[in-house]
């Protein structure tokens, strides 16, 4: 217990104070994995605090835009909402996790009735980066949720139910994301077997429904890669070799598909997997990898780069790309199991693209410019005029 309060003592602060907890610089995100844009910047320059209400034992999240010398007229002008508060409570779900490699926060938006919207917080000031200041942050808050809950000083909370409330993110399923695969093993199994039942699956068949996921931590090279097995496929000769080692690195989006590859013979796309994972892995800052691999084999890892060409279709539900090894060229496509699926794939690989090309961070292309970007990459659209603001 002595280790809890001195955390919480380090960021409450004198007793009396309104202000119980500060962090001075960050970046402010709205998430919703239900939208076209799944993650959307509402302030680059934002500072995160914990104040009391006129409500005993009640406390408010509170973020609030830091403008620069000059801004915050024009934004007074505008009109625009620079603030946003939560009543501090269960509801939140408020966490302590690292965001794209970086300390931060996340909590559900307790207006939303579905329960898939939320917020993120992420640490920009060098002074509070680190994770002791995260942890001591996430503890104050899961003190004001005790005191709410219970009427009583966090003082008086046994140190269990203090540190059940702090929820440190960490991914149960460590050793999966190593080998590449955000989603369970059982899943995935579950849907190669089924995949694999029907003779001649057809290109419209829809794998089962599964949430894309996006999450995902480790760094480094991960355990050795096991030799897979399956059936023989009449085009396996025209596959590259299975990839020796396959990309390890943050997850940031992983999506269930079929995968085809382009005959030329034919002059069509033929299915070569009813059942894939394809996975975009952050293995360094600013460089990106996407892994495509089945619980029977390996099919392809590399780079994103301008040299894949990657085009996306909605209609389709697919993304079409190039890989090159040993001096060939070969065409895949990804048809996405459903639409969740295709929008965080295309949502993933936009960002990895831009990042990858501009190496600066997506978080800062407005979201108009967002928008224009992702729409950029599909085909067979009227594309807008490019935004003012870019």
């Amino acid at each position: 217990m002595n280790t809890l309060k001195s955390l919480g003592k380090l960021l409450w602060g004198a007793k009396q104070e309104p202000e119980r907890a500060r962090l001075a610089s960050g970046v402010f995100y709205q998430t919703n994995p239900a939208a076209k844009v799944r993650r959307k910047c509402l302030y680059k320059d934002s500072e995160l605090t914990i104040c009391r209400t006129d409500v005993k034992h009640q406390f408010l999240l509170i973020v609030q835009q830091v403008f620069d010398d000059g801004e915050e007229e024009l934004e007074d002008a505008e009109d625009l909402d620079d603030e946003h508060e939560f009543l501090i409570g269960e509801e939140l779900r408020f966490a302590a996790t690292l965001v794209e490699g970086s300390n931060g926060f996340k909590w559900a938006d307790p207006e939303d009735p579905e329960g898939v919207a939320g917020y993120e917080f992420v640490i920009e000031d060098p002074k509070s980066d680190s994770k002791v200041v995260r942890d001591g942050f996430a503890l104050a808050v899961a003190q004001c949720v005790w005191e709410r809950k219970n009427e009583r000083s966090y003082t008086q909370a046994p140190e269990a139910e203090i540190a059940s409330i702090v929820m440190q993110v960490e991914d149960e399923e460590l050793e999966k994301m190593l080998n590449g695969v955000a989603i369970s093993e059982n899943e995935l199994q579950e849907m190669i077997n089924e995949g694999k039942s029907q003779e001649k699956p057809s290109s419209e068949t829809k794998s089962p429904k599964t949430s894309p996921t996006g999450k995902g931590k480790g760094k480094g090279k991960g355990p050795a890669r096991q030799e897979k097995h399956r059936k023989p496929n009449k085009y396996d000769e025209h596959l590259p070799a299975p990839p020796k080692k396959i990309a390890f690195g943050d997850i940031t989006v992983s999506v269930i598909g079929a995968l085809y590859l382009f005959d030329f013979a034919s002059e069509a796309f033929v299915e070569v997997d009813s059942s894939v994972a394809l996975s975009v892995i952050e293995t360094d800052k600013y460089t990106y990898f996407i892994n495509v691999i089945a619980n029977e084999r390996d099919y392809v890892t590399q780079p994103i780069e301008p040299s894949m060409n990657a085009i996306f279709n909605h209609d389709h539900l697919s993304l079409i790309w190039n890989f090159f090894e040993d001096g060939k060229a070969y065409s895949f496509s990804l048809v996405a199991s459903d639409e969740s699926h295709y929008n965080a794939l295309h949502q993933g690989m936009t960002k990895a693209a831009y990042e990858t090309l501009n190496e600066m961070p997506w978080s800062k292309v407005g979201v108009s410019s967002q928008d224009y970007l992702l729409d950029a990459q599909e085909e067979d659209i009227d594309m807008a005029a490019v935004p003012e603001n870019w």
